[in-house]
This record gives structure tokens, C-alpha cells and sequence, in this order.
């Protein structure tokens, strides 16, 4: 099956009207002695009829004080700076996540822990603060589990995407699988870098093309790197004004920026004074060390937090791979072009912005 025939088949998939489905494994030919993860996706049964829309459905009743409940939640992508945004909104005094980035409920937890077990982890939050929660796996949701959303928190859920170039995410991505798996982890697990063992073993040259080929033709790759896709289920469900969508590289470029443009959609003002939030929380890899800042946007601050904002850890975006090799790097171009070409076309046509991938 080639690439288009899988975006056909994963695109009909989160179509599916089935809240969950049976668990399948999925196996690649790959010549290299690390076994394809366990446990990366679910192959949700097709069907071509669109489920209704939430607004029609029962919402469920939140089982704590309203005060507690989320109003926002940050999708993705995976790699495209989500610790990073996690940390900030976290060290806001305005803002409250929980202290374990990833809750992972919509996609996961839902099935065995009922709303309870979602609510609990938001039960330190003050009646004052935005409170929300960041997992990058909300990207590759079906409309199904989207409606989910909507009859949890509502229809005045906000939604953050970041959005990374495809390629390096996906490159990105495959290495910090390669790392797992040589060090024992399941793919949701993650750790520093440096807390790493036997990182030569992992070395992307010891991988050819059909390696990694194989592994970003995987289910979970293709759901993660379709942008265009995750922007309309969640416009069809949540609309436009509900949506914002941030460039990976204004991290490195405007951090100060970016982050008051999405204090400001969330419902606050940029002002507000430091302050440290719930805990770090645990990341995706994307937060370790130091990336570059825009210090003149820093330094015409005067607010507090904005002007800490310099001390925190930025998307590390001085590791990005750009070292692919150029073989598989023509290779990744053939499939994630048409993609980075849907994504443009949608936060230009439909939502208005003026930058690209």
C-alpha cells in the first residue's frame, strides 16, 4: 500500500463513528535489530458515514466545580515545542496545567478512568486562574474522540496547534522512537537526553532509507504529520474562533511574541507578573536545553514574566536534525510535500495567515 492509499486509509479511520476500536499491531519490513514499537495506535474500524455533530449530543456533567474545568488544550504537534509552551503557561500565575504534561485522557484514559479521574488532576487550580492541559496526541483524533472533547469542556474549548515542519518533526520523531526502544521505553514514555544509555546504538546512520521509510508509513507517523486534516476536524467541531495555530520557529525567533499572542486568545492580558506554576511537568524531549531569543522583543518588555520568559527553556530548536541524509531526505520530501502543501492552503484560505511551512 503506498503513502496516498494509507492518508485514504487513516483519513477514513478518524471519520469512524466507533468511540474506540479493537487494538492492532502494526509491523514494517525494516532492516535494523530494533523491533517496531508496541502499543502506537488503534485502528479504528471504517466507516464512511460522518458521526453527528456534539451539539447534538448528551455533555457530560463535569463532576467538580465548574471553576475547575479546562478551557483550553494544546493538540500539538508532537515536537513542535509543546514542553516549551507547557513550562511558560505553567510559570504564569494567570494559568494552571496539571504538574505531569500529557494527560492523555481523550485519547487513552477515557476508556478505563471515568471523568472523575480527569477532573482530579485540575482540583489545585484557583477560581482566578485559565486552566487547561497540553498532549500532543490529540492531534491524530478522530471526530469521535473530538466530540468527546466538546461534551467534556464544552463548545468554548480553546485549541492551540503549533505547527513544525513536517519533515523535521517526523525525523525528530523516529529518533526519539530509536532511543526508546534501545533503552527499554514505550513509545509514551519519554526522558532527558542525557539520561540516556548506549545513544551510539540509536545512531540514525546505523538506519537506512527503508528503515525509516517504513516507520513514517506507520499509522501514528502519517495521523501526526497530516496537519490539514487535524485543523478540519477541529474547525468542524470547535470553528474557527476557537483555534489557534502558532509557527514552531517563532519560538526561536519572537518567544515573548507568540507567547502573548496566545495569552491574549486564551482570555487573558499579556500583564500579570511572574510566578511559578504547578511543577515542570514531563516532555516529549522537545524542552531540553537553551534555544536563541529574540532579545530586543525581551528587552522592550517590562513586564515580569514576559522579560523571565529569556530564562526558560525554549523549544529545542538548536537540535533540530538537519543533518538527514540527503537520500532519505529526497524520499521524505516525495511524501510530506503534498502535505506541507494541504496545511498552507488551510491557514491561508481558511484561516488567514500569512506565514507557511
Amino acid at each position: 500500500m503506498d503513502f496516498a492509499e494509507k492518508l485514504k486509509q487513516f483519513s477514513k479511520q478518524r471519520d469512524s463513528t466507533a468511540a474506540s476500536g479493537a487494538s492492532t499491531s502494526f509491523t514494517f519490513n525494516q532492516s535494523s535489530p530494533i523491533p517496531a514499537p508496541l502499543n502506537m495506535s488503534n485502528k479504528r474500524k471504517r466507516s464512511d458515514t460522518p458521526p453527528p455533530h456534539p451539539s447534538t449530543l448528551p455533555q457530560f456533567k463535569w463532576p467538580a466545580p465548574l471553576s475547575t474545568k479546562p478551557s483550553f488544550l494544546g493538540i500539538g504537534a508532537q515536537k513542535a515545542g509543546t514542553t516549551w509552551l507547557h513550562d511558560a503557561l505553567a510559570s504564569h500565575p494567570k494559568f494552571f496545567l496539571p504538574p505531569i504534561k500529557e494527560v492523555h485522557y481523550f485519547n487513552r484514559h477515557h476508556k478505563r478512568s471515568n471523568i472523575s479521574w480527569y477532573a482530579n488532576h485540575f482540583g489545585r487550580a484557583t477560581p482566578t486562574q485559565t486552566i487547561g492541559e497540553i498532549t500532543p496526541c490529540y492531534s491524530a483524533l478522530s471526530l469521535v474522540e473530538i466530540s468527546r472533547i466538546y461534551q467534556t469542556l464544552g463548545p468554548n474549548c480553546k485549541i492551540i496547534f503549533l505547527a513544525r515542519n513536517i519533515i523535521e518533526r517526523s525525523y525528530s520523531a523516529a529518533l526519539m522512537e530509536l532511543r526508546n526502544n534501545v533503552n527499554g521505553l514505550e513509545p509514551s514514555c519519554f526522558t532527558k537526553e542525557s539520561d540516556y544509555k548506549n545513544l551510539t546504538d540509536c545512531h540514525p546512520d546505523r538506519f537506512d532509507d527503508a528503515y525509516f521509510m517504513g516507520r513514517f508509513d506507520h499509522v501514528d507517523f502519517v495521523g501526526r504529520s497530516d496537519y490539514a486534516t487535524t485543523l478540519k476536524n477541529y474547525i468542524s467541531v470547535f470553528g474557527k474562533d476557537n483555534l489557534f495555530v502558532g509557527n514552531f520557529e517563532d519560538i526561536k525567533l519572537r518567544p515573548v511574541e507568540l507567547l502573548a499572542e496566545i495569552v491574549e486568545f486564551l482570555g487573558e492580558e499579556k500583564g500579570g507578573g511572574g510566578g511559578e506554576g504547578e511543577g515542570e511537568g514531563e516532555g516529549e524531549g522537545e524542552g531540553e536545553g537553551e534555544g536563541e531569543d529574540d532579545e530586543g522583543a525581551i528587552g522592550n518588555s517590562n513586564d515580569i514574566f514576559y522579560n523571565d520568559l529569556k530564562e526558560k527553556k525554549n523549544a529545542n530548536t538548536s537540535k533540530i536534525p538537519s543533518n538527514i541524509r540527503t537520500s532519505l531526505l529526497e524520499k521524505m520530501h516525495r511524501v510530506y510535500d503534498p502535505l506541507t502543501a494541504n496545511f498552507n492552503k488551510i491557514i491561508k484560505e481558511e484561516l488567514g495567515l500569512s506565514w507557511e511551512l
